[in-house]
């Protein structure tokens, strides 16, 4: 990890916010400090943040009913925290350090052509080095008029061939290669929805307002200004709008025929994204929500009215 660690909320209320830790002790939590979270989950003084002299951090949970994971795993006492590692707490997830891209990325991976202990660990290396690489191309994308609006666990496209260069599907490996491969290639991504006029989205939820404000704050004026965000009661005048449109439901019953992508958000910013991304349109992708706290927006009188973005006949909720 670096000598100064980077912190990023990437989920749940308070995503958006990132900052450097000095060496020392640091209270995550709802107290007023650098990694003060806005979220009714946590605890004023949640867990505890040691950065150490040489850069390394770790957790110590000190209250709260709500567990602290590190990489999905509760946490035990004093936990390190590792560059790369995924901490989740309350509602909320944050992203702590940066790993360094890998070099000669591999485009696939060659299943082993024995049974012995050593194409074992060689298929288990490759497995490993070509997720990595995957998952750095995928961070590394940058599409016009798409924004984040979450964290999904997803599995990161691998490519498996056997002796001759034939590809294998994932169906044909044993158990435990099997195993192998999804270890190392599920991981946590930000989940990209394109804002465009012929996918219109609907976002379903009590904190709908939140994810709206947080979605329309990436666009750049201009492309915010040609957004329109509607309730769900009032869509006849935008159906067929040559302009992106947005809808904010209450229940996916709600939700037009003609929307593309639908996102239902629960009260714990956790939800599922239903879109045309997935290789079937029936598939439900599970993401951990991103939104935008009233708190921590400073600069707005309305958090959740973003200064540009069209509005009709719609009363936002509050995050």
């Amino acid at each position: 990890m670096e000598r100064d660690p980077f912190v990023r909320c990437v989920a749940g209320p308070d995503a958006g916010w990132a900052c450097r830790l000095d060496v020392g002790a640091h209270w995550l939590g709802r107290a007023s400090g650098e990694l003060q979270l806005f979220d009714p989950a946590v605890e004023a003084h949640h867990a505890l943040v040691d950065v150490g002299d040489a850069g390394y951090a770790r957790l110590l949970q000190t209250c709260g009913k709500s567990p602290v994971r590190v990489d999905g795993r509760v946490t035990e006492g004093w936990a390190d925290v590792p560059a790369g590692a995924v901490v989740e707490v309350g509602c909320s997830r944050l992203e702590f350090g940066k790993v360094a891209a890998v070099s000669g990325p591999a485009e696939w991976v060659f299943v082993p052509l024995d049974d012995t202990a050593a194409e074992l660990e060689r298929f288990e290396r490759d497995v490993r080095r070509a997720a990595s690489a995957a998952r750095f191309r995928h961070l590394d994308e940058r599409r016009s008029r798409t924004v984040t609006v979450g964290v999904a666990s997803v599995r990161l496209p691998v490519g498996l061939r056997d002796a001759s260069s034939c590809d294998v599907p994932l169906s044909a490996l044993s158990h435990p290669l099997v195993a192998i491969v999804e270890r190392h290639c599920r991981a946590d991504l930000p989940l990209r929805v394109e804002v465009d006029a012929a996918r219109p989205l609907a976002i379903v939820g009590a904190v709908a307002g939140g994810v709206v404000a947080h979605l329309l704050h990436q666009l750049d004026a201009s492309s915010r200004a040609r957004v329109i965000v509607v309730a769900a009661t009032d869509v006849e005048p935008v159906a067929g709008s040559d302009r992106p449109v947005v809808v904010v439901a209450m229940s996916p019953d709600e939700v037009p025929d003609w929307c593309i992508g639908v996102l239902t958000v629960g009260e714990t910013w956790r939800g599922t994204w239903q879109a045309d991304i997935v290789d079937d349109p029936a598939d439900l992708v599970r993401v951990h929500v991103a939104g935008r706290s009233p708190r921590r927006s400073m600069s707005e009188s309305q958090p959740n009215r973003v200064p540009g973005a069209t509005h009709q006949s719609w009363s936002e909720p509050r995050s």
